[in-house]
This record gives structure tokens, C-alpha cells and sequence, in this order.
């Protein structure tokens, strides 16, 4: 895509969020005050919250190739957890920009994650990394049937446990995605690739 297309582009998702929240603006104008706390309005301002925060993600993704951001460097972890069988593991840039790698399981139904609240924060002393985007299997080696191990730009790799419960009929599917935290709290999700390997079975 030629760069004039992009920015075209970036100007039409703008236009899209303008016009999603002036519509939020019309529907809450258009509410009586008791409205404001019903199960119906919170799911319409759920949906437009949800909207504008896709088409911001996008705006912001778009962006960075323009600008070839697509590679955030010097990337230390600050935080391990694994929460409802999703692995958390967060990076802090030198700027303060917090970016995480976490799991997702492909169904509610079944069990299947990476759980690096396993290990200590110490066993990534004085580890730094890069990750690129457009090319997330680079931070990454596969262990099949085991987990996966990050790669840093210095010293040693660091082993991440996957499991995975293969006593239902569902989608055993493991991603790995990256994000990144925008200023609004919200995590905006940049990349995803299928490791559904790198569990045990």
C-alpha cells in the first residue's frame, strides 16, 4: 500500500471515531437521566466504547507503519501473572510504555494457557528485548508440547510453561498475543499468532 493510500486511510478511520462518538453524544442527548443506569444503555455504550477503541488501535497501528514504528526496543519484563488461565507477562520501555505478551484460549470452555506466574522476575535480570510486531515469531521459540521460550536481544532465553486440559470436545487453540497499554488504561491488542503447539497435552 502506497503511503498517500495510508494516510487517506488513517483520515477515513478519524472520520469513523468522529461520527461513533458524535452518535453516542445524539443517544446519550436523547436519554432521560434514569436511562443513563440501564442494562440497555450500558450494552450501546459498551458497543461505541468498544468501536472507538478498535478504530483508535487501528489508527495508531496504521501510524506506526507509516512512521515504521513497528519495532519497540530495550524492552524490560516488570510483571508475571496468570489470571482465569490466561499468562500475562509485561514489558516496560525505557520511555515508560508498558507492552505484554499474553495467552488466550480459543474457548470458554476449556483450558488451555501459558502460565509464566511460574517463574521470579529475577530469572529476567538485566534481560532486554525487541519486539517487532510484523514479525512476533521472532521473540519466540517454539517448544512443542511444552511452552515456548522468549528470546532476548542479550543473555539467556527463559522457558514459559503452556498446559493444556483436553477433557472437552472444544478448541484446544492457544494464541499468543501482543499489546500494548494505551493512555487510557485500555490494552490495545497489536499482533496474535496460533501456538496451540506449545502446550501440554
Amino acid at each position: 500500500m502506497e503511503q498517500i493510500e495510508i494516510k487517506e486511510a488513517l483520515r477515513d478511520l478519524q472520520l469513523s471515531a468522529i461520527r461513533a462518538s458524535m452518535a453516542l453524544k445524539r443517544y446519550a442527548d436523547s436519554c432521560s437521566k434514569s436511562a443513563f443506569h440501564s442494562p440497555e444503555f450500558n450494552k450501546v455504550l459498551h458497543g461505541y466504547v468498544k468501536s472507538i477503541n478498535m478504530f483508535k488501535s487501528d489508527i495508531v497501528g496504521l501510524s506506526d507503519r507509516i512512521t515504521d514504528k513497528t519495532t519497540v526496543r530495550d524492552l524490560r519484563v516488570v510483571e508475571l501473572s496468570c489470571e482465569d488461565y490466561s499468562g500475562r507477562i509485561v514489558f516496560e520501555a525505557p520511555n515508560g510504555k508498558r507492552y505484554a505478551l499474553y495467552s488466550d484460549n480459543s474457548s470458554p470452555y476449556t483450558v488451555h494457557y501459558l502460565d509464566p506466574s511460574e517463574l521470579n522476575l529475577d530469572e529476567f535480570d538485566g534481560l532486554l528485548f525487541d519486539i517487532n510486531w510484523e514479525n512476533l515469531e521472532s521473540i519466540i521459540e517454539r517448544v512443542d508440547g511444552f511452552g515456548i521460550r522468549l528470546i532476548p536481544k542479550n543473555g539467556h532465553k527463559v522457558f514459559i510453561p503452556g498446559y493444556g486440559d483436553s477433557w472437552t470436545n472444544y478448541s484446544d487453540m492457544i494464541s499468543l498475543i501482543f499489546s500494548r497499554e494505551g493512555p487510557n488504561g485500555y490494552w490495545d491488542d497489536i499482533k496474535t499468532i496460533d501456538i496451540t503447539e506449545c502446550q501440554k497435552r
